[in-house]
């Protein structure tokens, strides 16, 4: 596969955003945790993507999971509109470039076993959904960048440019504008986020053990909901989902539920039911 258009000028983008970054004060020793912390997780990780129960019928007969350029609709308010522009302040792209299939389909980084993944991330169901597809890292892993925290919510997607999996360095949290023109605009610039999650990193208060329990482990402002993958490539379900978990709630049609676990039996992939958590 050629390099996803959102990712073509990338790196360049990134690049020119941490030179900024390593101009503040001891930030190059902050960096230093932070990426060696992020490695780490990323080679613990898994990647996961929550949908609703309702939606699950139309992604298994399209046979791709879809972004909200593609259905027009979106768990984030603003829908297309903000994905619009988050696209581009996230990846330095030309939105109008892109066909909407192009869009990145977004996800999270958790623990490596499903079940317990469904305990730690369960908050996510209310606005993601109680269907969890866990995606096949191998596959994903150079089409696949990540930040710290929802991307687009108190609008991050305007101070931190996401990572790469592959070359995992300190851009993806929030706190430093993409330009200095924005500086000059916005006000000065806040980099407590940087040193407060690094020194939770140095202090052993969030490591490759519990790292997907971050929103208990740092409760307070900043507000870090999760560890969010952006998937720059197609979900064709069938070839990039391991396992699908399936929290069942009283709307769900039991016969249908059937009928998309005997589709998934079929490709070798995995459909589990569950009535409770616990």
């Amino acid at each position: 596969m050629s390099i996803p258009k959102t990712l073509i000028n990338f790196k360049q983008y990134q690049e020119e955003y941490y030179d900024r970054l390593l101009t503040y004060p001891h930030m190059d020793v902050v960096t230093t945790v932070i990426e060696l912390f992020f490695k780490e997780i990323i080679k613990e990780g898994a990647f996961y993507l929550r949908v609703k129960n309702q939606d699950l019928p139309a992604i298994v007969e399209s046979k791709f999971i879809k972004n909200v350029m593609e259905t027009n609709t979106s768990a984030t308010i603003g829908g297309a509109k903000v994905r619009l522009a988050s696209t581009k302040a996230l990846f330095g792209c030309d939105p109008s470039t892109l066909e909407p299939h192009e869009f990145p389909k977004f996800g999270y980084l958790s623990i490596n076993d499903p079940k317990k993944n469904l305990v730690t991330s369960y908050e996510l169901s209310y606005q993601y959904g109680n269907t969890v597809f866990k995606l096949n890292k191998e596959k994903l892993f150079k089409y696949t960048t990540l930040s710290v925290g929802n991307s687009v919510n108190f609008g991050r997607c305007y101070t931190l440019i996401p990572t790469l999996l592959t070359d995992p360095i300190a851009t993806c949290i929030s706190g430093l504008r993409h330009n200095v023109e924005d500086d000059a605009f916005h006000g000065e610039t806040n980099m407590d986020p940087y040193y407060y999650f690094g020194m939770q990193v140095k202090e052993k208060v969030l490591t490759k053990e519990n790292f997907f329990n971050m929103p208990d482990l740092l409760p307070t402002y900043p507000l870090y909901e999760f560890f969010e993958l952006q998937f720059h490539c197609p979900l064709n379900i069938f070839e990039v989902v391991d396992q699908v978990d399936l929290l069942r709630d009283e709307h769900d049609d039991q016969a249908k539920l059937d009928e998309i676990a005997k589709i998934f039996a079929e490709h070798s992939v995995p459909f589990n039911i569950h009535d409770t958590l616990f």
